[in-house]
């Protein structure tokens, strides 16, 4: 259902739709299926809704494309190129850290990444010379020791913390 004009130049109508072969403006809203949206949804935004009320939103202005339910926000990249998670102001980040920003400093709940694995779970941190110049790593199991967190620096493992020790230069067993 197309609501509005269609205006098209060298169309090709295919199977009740159309496959445009050059330019083609759309004046109004579509409708696919039982109730899927693409339209218009005021203030310079683009809206794709689904018919059970998912919603992702893409906002032209200043940049931003947002991902929200009906009546929520939930993620967004800023005009800078910053994803931020959980909040739409990642001004308060450090502008050296603020690729991605996760939660919102006034909120009063907890924030945090869940990295789930049987084997292990890591932040690895590369530059021009190594993808691994440091490490900051949960091992589940390696095959012979299990439950223990390392940091690298320099591409080698610094320290090592398991449930009996923490080791420093020395990795413990």
């Amino acid at each position: 259902l197309v609501t509005g004009v269609l205006t098209t130049t060298a169309a090709t109508v295919f199977n009740g739709g159309f496959v445009s072969n050059a330019n083609s403006t759309i004046s109004g809203d579509l409708t696919f299926g039982d109730g899927h949206f693409l339209g218009d949804g005021g203030g310079d935004n683009l809206h794709l809704t689904s018919s059970s009320g998912e919603n992702i939103l893409l906002t032209s202005a200043g940049g931003i494309i947002s991902f929200n339910d009906s009546s929520s926000e939930y993620a967004r990249f800023d005009a800078e190129g910053s994803l931020l998670i959980g909040n739409t102001d990642g001004s308060y980040a450090s502008s050296n850290a603020d690729n991605i920003v996760i939660g919102n400093r006034s909120a009063s709940a907890e924030s945090g990444i869940t990295f789930g694995s049987t084997v292990a779970s890591s932040l690895r941190f590369a530059d021009a010379g190594a993808i691994q110049q440091g490490i900051i790593q949960y091992v589940h199991n390696d095959g012979t020791n299990t439950d223990y967190m390392n940091f690298n620096t320099q591409a080698t493992e610094r320290m090592r913390v398991t449930t009996n020790c923490v080791g420093f230069g020395v990795i413990p067993e």
